[in-house]
């Protein structure tokens, strides 16, 4: 799922996985994020050796994805 409204700064991506970060600075303050959301979900991914990444730009749209390693559940026999 992508969103589509103002892309994020580009400078401002890497920063977006730090706890309390704001957004963009051209959003109005009270739409713009401040809470652990994407700092936690980024540390859940890490614990599972995985990672997230941001990509946003005006023409694709604004796509977090998460990345996580495939392994075999104990005792699947396949």
């Amino acid at each position: 799922m992508r969103n589509f409204g103002q892309p994020i700064a580009q400078e401002s991506l890497e920063a977006l996985l730090k706890p309390v970060v704001r957004g963009s600075a051209g959003v109005e303050s009270a739409s713009r994020s401040v809470g652990p959301g994407l700092f936690i979900v980024d540390g859940i991914a890490k614990a599972h050796g995985g990672n997230v990444a941001v990509e946003s730009t005006l023409q694709e749209g604004t796509a977090f994805r998460i990345t996580l390693p495939c392994v075999k559940a104990r005792g699947d026999a396949g």
